[in-house]
């Protein structure tokens, strides 16, 4: 009949009555909290909207009600949350938003507005999803922190200025003090994890060493930290002799995870060829400081061994001294070679040689190296033994001047003693080290520079970066005793 309702078949209304309960139970399954605009009921059933990651972006007042079955559903069955900043329009106008970490789940898309209540929107007409429009508020502004843009407008320049300035690029000084006061009076602190994500980078520099406990090393350590503070970067540190035999297996992960941005080595040798040539072909930047042999690729951070051979022998030959000897490291490694060729060619400018039997090298740069030399030398006649001896670093020239010492011997009265390196112990022992200064804080930051020129795709001068070597005369010299 005209205006009736149209037959169903027995299938069709069944079907019909399942979908109906289905929709009922999506729309009391998904029930949303209410959204107040202004606090006005009782603490019992109200909250302030401040839960999830960014209570900040919760507009000013405003609070949630929270009935006792919403609080089941949302505690049974948490909702997919939005990727997006969640904002919902109250029925007077007034905007309460959520953040990504606020449970807000989607409603349905045929769910109508209840009377009274919020309802969602996507700002084009539809209702699938919650409205993204935009919501001000200063005490949200000042609870959520001050971004790079709010940095650049404060210091009237440009966010890439500003991101210069953090990260340590070319900038004025006048910018530089301005953009550091605006951050300062801000409490602005850069977000590096979005930083790196954005460059595709790991924000991290893995330091390969052989052995972590020599001070040698440690001072290059400091010179990293230093430089990679300043810019805002992690530093992983890998010794390949750590449970007393050699693994690489640490550093392999890192350059097959790609978990660092570049690789520094410290006297890289033979063994870590494998681990060089591996992150060549990964394409991570590679910086080696004071390697022991010749490699393809990385920037090359040492100091100038051969040069301040000549240095020594005018010392030495100044003091009266015609015996010499010298105690190297071992002998593959290129520092020790140099060392012991730099000294050799300088003194044959003043006619004079090595102590025959007295040009060593020994198998590690170690304490137990010298006193090992020491028990040689005082096996030896005193009118043969040399009255100046040079060992390659200072650990090994400590533990030689004490245990002649323990013998009774007078340094330097009996035999004056120089080392390389001039660590802080070096000017602690009595008498005091002369030794030869390495700039090992710089070497270590020069490498972190060397990385960050390839990161930033910047040409790298020169490949080999020697840095010169300064004798410091202390108490372990004197003039040659008399025979």
């Amino acid at each position: 009949m005209p205006g009736s309702a149209p037959i169903r078949s027995c299938r069709s209304t069944c079907s019909w009555i399942r979908k109906e309960r289905s929709v009922a139970k999506c729309r009391a399954r998904w029930r949303t909290p209410t959204y107040r605009c202004s606090p006005g009921s009782s603490a019992a059933d109200t909250r302030p909207v401040t839960s999830g990651r960014s209570p900040g972006m919760v507009a000013a007042g405003a609070t949630q009600r929270l009935p006792g079955a919403d609080r089941r559903i949302a505690a049974d069955r948490a909702p997919r949350l939005h990727t997006q900043a969640l904002t919902r329009r109250c029925h007077d106008g007034h905007h309460a938003t959520r953040s990504p970490g606020v449970s807000a789940p989607y409603a349905p898309a045929d769910r109508p507005p209840r009377a009274g209540r919020a309802s969602w929107s996507n700002g084009q007409g539809g209702s699938n999803f919650p409205c993204v429009t935009p919501c001000y508020s200063p005490a949200a502004s000042m609870a959520r922190g001050p971004d790079i843009a709010e940095v650049a407008r404060h210091a009237r320049v440009s966010k890439s200025t500003v991101s210069r300035v953090i990260n340590g690029g070319y900038a004025s000084a006048e910018v530089r003090a301005r953009v550091a006061k605006v951050i300062r009076k801000l409490g602005y602190t850069p977000w590096t994890t979005a930083r790196n994500f954005s460059l595709g980078r790991a924000g991290c520099f893995g330091l390969v060493v052989f052995d972590t406990q020599s001070e040698w090393v440690t001072q290059i350590l400091g010179g990293i930290e230093e430089e990679l503070t300043a810019r805002h970067i992690s530093l992983l540190v890998g010794s390949l002799f750590l449970r007393g035999t050699f693994d690489a297996s640490t550093v392999t992960s890192w350059i097959r995870e790609r978990r660092v941005d570049g690789l520094i080595f410290v006297c890289p040798g033979r063994r870590e060829r494998a681990l060089v040539e591996a992150a060549r072909k990964a394409q991570v930047a590679v910086s080696l400081i004071a390697p022991d042999e010749m490699f393809r690729g990385g920037l090359v951070v040492r100091s100038d061994n051969l040069g301040v051979g000549r240095d020594i022998a005018a010392y030495l030959n100044e003091l009266g001294h015609r015996r010499i000897a010298f105690v190297g490291g071992p002998e593959d490694s290129l520092d020790s070679r140099q060392r012991c060729e730099g000294l050799e060619t300088a003194l044959a400018t003043y006619k004079l040689k090595l102590a025959p039997g007295h040009r060593l090298f020994m198998p590690r740069y170690h304490v137990d190296e010298g006193v090992a030399y020491a028990k040689k030398w005082l096996r030896t006649s005193r009118l043969r033994a040399p009255t100046a001896v040079v060992l390659a670093n200072d650990i090994m020239a400590l533990g030689f001047m004490r245990t002649l010492q323990a013998h009774g011997v007078s340094i330097p009265k009996d035999v004056s003693v120089i080392g390389f390196d001039d660590i802080p112990a070096a000017g602690l022992y009595f008498p005091a080290l002369t030794t030869v200064r390495q700039e090992m804080r710089t070497m270590g930051a020069e490498a972190c520079h060397a990385i960050m020129a390839v990161l930033d795709q910047r040409k790298v001068e020169k490949p080999v970066h020697e840095f010169p070597m300064k004798l410091v005369v202390r108490e372990s010299t004197g003039p040659a005793p008399k025979s």
